[in-house]
């Protein structure tokens, strides 16, 4: 009996060791105290062979590295935990003992026994006890770890969700640095070129100085227009190289972005597609609906508290004794087996109306419960109504704003034209090449609000963490009905409103 009590002290430690949690530490320099003396693991190495660097790739990469979107993941395993800890309560509890002892005494006083006794006891012992009933608590209690794991499982795919929304954020502000970019080295060209005509003709005497300074002026202008728009960028991928996980916060020089367009013209759903996908699946409103399933099955577990607890327990065990009362040659020894069982029966009768209270606390918890989920029920139609008429509205004004720069454009080259044959002054020309200028910038962002109006809506209909199957390559990804269901060509006011495409990869 003794070896068998060691055996199972020595396979419960083996247990112990060898069933840890075991998990992929976050980036090693992540945990240091200095960055330029940081350890360096596979974290630094993510870029090592990225030369162009899409959207797409932004966000696989991120969900293998980023943090907080990991934190979520193992925040489901320890729910899963609590679950199989709530599946232990419907098993039986088995214990096992062993004990040695020796006592030794020694009476005083007159009395006629002996004036020594030692006794030496050994105890091996194995139990099991087994709640039979208990109102149905454990069933509940299981029920609320299931609805936590399912929970947990939400918040996970919500932290997916916002996510591929903060990626395609980032990556749409640096291309639209990028634009800002390409827009003031433009406008530098275009006054440089004007400079040098017009120092020639300020030669020959056919301007004055005034001219030339103000060309000077506009390109130191343009200039500074471009180091604006690259630190712009700079923050820009500053932000996205840290969504990504990438511990040096900046991405190699090597590494490029992809060139992404934004499609004016495709089909949209009618709002309440979008509505009815958001309702269905997004997870931020799973996530309280199974809260609202904790607190129903809590209320449930009250309940419970009023019933007796009813358990069975049986028990064995091996007992050595060894008395040894003056002297070695007046030893009493036994030893013998003991077996019991038997059941109980525990019922609380009163207690304060603490299980009462209890009981109400629980019902009230509920209530709050569900209003938590109608509120978080409006909020979702409040965001996919808003995303909606923010992408409807961000693309008129693009198509608006592209009509825009084209006159633009004519007029400038116009006035440009008119200028060099001298037939109008020098002011019109800066204010037609601010008006070009202008109306490129404001194109550029119109694209970009878009775009992120685009991400917005993906975001708010839920749909955008379904795309991470396809982002990942699972072909098993179910077709949403915002990607089967087409409506009618929405018009507008001044123009035909664009149709929203069911997939916003980028073309």
């Amino acid at each position: 009996m003794r070896l068998f009590t060691i055996a199972a002290v020595c396979a419960s430690a083996s247990l112990f060791f060898t069933g840890c949690y075991k998990y992929e530490k976050p980036a090693a320099a992540t945990l240091e105290k200095e960055f330029q003396q940081r350890k360096r693991d596979g974290a630094d190495d993510l870029l090592k062979d990225v030369k162009l660097l899409t959207i797409e790739n932004a966000q696989r990469i991120a969900l293998a590295n980023n943090p907080d979107y990991r934190s979520a993941f193992h925040a489901v395993n320890a729910a899963k935990m609590v679950y199989y800890q709530a599946l232990g309560a419907f098993a039986p509890t088995i214990d096992a003992s062993f004990s040695i002892g020796e006592s030794h005494n020694w009476p005083s006083g007159n009395s006629a026994s002996a004036d020594y006794q030692g006794r030496f006891t050994t105890n091996t012992s194995v139990g099991a006890n087994w709640v039979l009933f208990n109102g149905l608590a454990r069933y509940f209690a299981a029920k609320i770890a299931k609805s936590g794991q399912d929970y947990q499982k939400a918040m996970e795919e919500d932290s997916c969700r916002l996510l591929l929304r903060g990626v395609a954020y980032a990556y749409n502000e640096i291309m639209l640095a990028k634009e800002n970019m390409r827009i003031a080295d433009k406008d530098m060209t275009f006054q440089q070129d004007c400079l040098r005509e017009t120092e020639l003709k300020y030669e020959v005497g056919t301007v004055p100085l005034s001219e030339v300074l103000n060309f000077k002026i506009n390109v130191n202008n343009a200039i500074s227009n471009k180091i604006a728009a690259e630190r712009t960028y700079e923050i820009a991928t500053y932000a996205l190289a840290v969504l990504m996980g990438y511990p040096e916060g900046k991405f190699p020089e090597w590494v490029n972005f992809a060139e992404i367009k934004t499609d004016l013209d495709a089909i949209i759903p009618k709002v309440e597609v979008y509505l009815d996908t958001a309702i269905a699946n997004r997870p931020d409103l799973k996530g309280m609906r199974d809260r609202l399933k904790i607190a129903e099955y809590t209320k449930y577990k009250s309940y419970s508290a009023f019933s007796p607890v009813i358990s069975a327990y049986v028990g064995f065990s091996y007992s050595t004794s060894s008395t040894n009362q003056n002297g070695p040659d007046n030893r009493f020894r036994s030893r013998g087996p003991t077996f019991e069982y038997g059941a109980q029966a525990n019922w609380t009768l009163f207690n304060g109306l603490i299980r009462y209270n209890q009981m109400r606390e629980a019902q009230a918890n509920m209530a709050i419960a569900e209003f938590s989920l109608a509120s978080a029920w409006l909020n979702v139609v409040q965001e996919v109504r808003t995303a909606y008429i923010n992408y409807i509205q961000s693309v008129r004004q693009s198509k608006l704003y592209e009509t825009t720069l084209k006159y633009s454009t004519e007029q400038r080259d116009l006035v440009a034209k008119e200028y060099e044959a001298g037939t109008i002054g020098i002011t019109r020309l800066n204010e037609v090449q601010k008006e070009l200028v202008d109306a490129e910038a404001t194109l550029a962002s119109s694209y970009i609000n878009t775009k992120n109006a685009l991400v917005q809506l993906e975001a708010a209909a839920g749909l955008i963490s379904s795309n991470y199957k396809k982002i990942t390559g699972d072909e098993n990804a179910k077709t949403s009905a915002v990607e089967t269901e087409k409506a009618e060509v929405i018009n507008g006011p001044e123009t035909q409103m664009p149709n929203l495409p069911a997939n916003p990869a980028q073309k």
